[in-house]
């Protein structure tokens, strides 16, 4: 039952990296990088907190793979079984990740999330996950980040082409031959000296307001 299992991961991650790649290489692409971020997302010798919607990873993995290939990116995934799909997907694209929430193995997450913080490598993270609600901030991690003096960066993007799942977070599936537009904040640094109830408002505040703009603005 359990080899079953895996085998069936495996071929739907294949199955779905060669979609992924076939909407990539088949759209034009616009990508809108910040100096500051670019440079801290390029610096292997620089960790830092990569922060996106849960209805907007679908092409996360390979957008960081071919923007930044010299850099390997950690996901938190949840253990759930839609995060076993996502942890063979990302691990297509040469990624790793660490599994864990909120709900279930938060403790070891947040021990493996300060082991990659001393590798300096980048946790990308979908602080609405994984059970929601959509665009809700319910992620502890930007208390990490004070308290190691890490940057946040939050990112999303958008694509001409799509479909919207009937899923809690309105999951968004790009098509092919689209256009897709992907943004990235510039670094947000914890120096208010606010409670983690208070950035998470003012984060979530934030990447909304990204996420807005960026739709509106693909709508004109």
């Amino acid at each position: 039952m359990f080899q079953r299992s895996k085998k069936k991961y495996r071929l739907f991650s294949f199955l779905l990296k060669i979609y992924f790649l076939l909407v990539f290489y088949t759209c034009k692409k616009q990508y809108i990088i910040p100096l500051g971020s670019k440079e801290i997302l390029t610096n292997s010798l620089q960790s830092c907190f990569l922060f996106c919607w849960h209805g907007r990873i679908a092409m996360m993995p390979v957008f960081l793979q071919k923007i930044f290939p010299k850099r390997r990116f950690v996901a938190l995934v949840s253990h759930h079984s839609d995060g076993e799909y996502l942890s063979h997907l990302i691990a297509r694209f040469q990624h790793q990740t660490i599994r864990g929430s909120s709900s279930k193995g938060g403790a070891q997450a947040v021990r493996n999330i300060i082991t990659a913080i001393k590798k300096n490598q980048v946790i990308t993270i979908t602080p609405d996950g994984p059970r929601g609600p959509s665009m809700k901030f319910v992620s502890k991690t930007p208390s990490l980040a004070k308290k190691y003096n890490l940057p946040i960066i939050y990112s999303c993007y958008v694509a001409s082409r799509f479909i919207t799942m009937k899923t809690w977070d309105n999951f968004l599936l790009p098509l092919p031959f689209g256009k897709l537009t992907l943004v990235f904040s510039e670094p947000w640094y914890d120096n208010n000296n606010q409670s983690l109830e208070q950035n998470s408002i003012i984060l979530e505040k934030l990447m909304t307001l990204q996420q807005n703009q960026l739709d509106q603005k693909k709508q004109q």
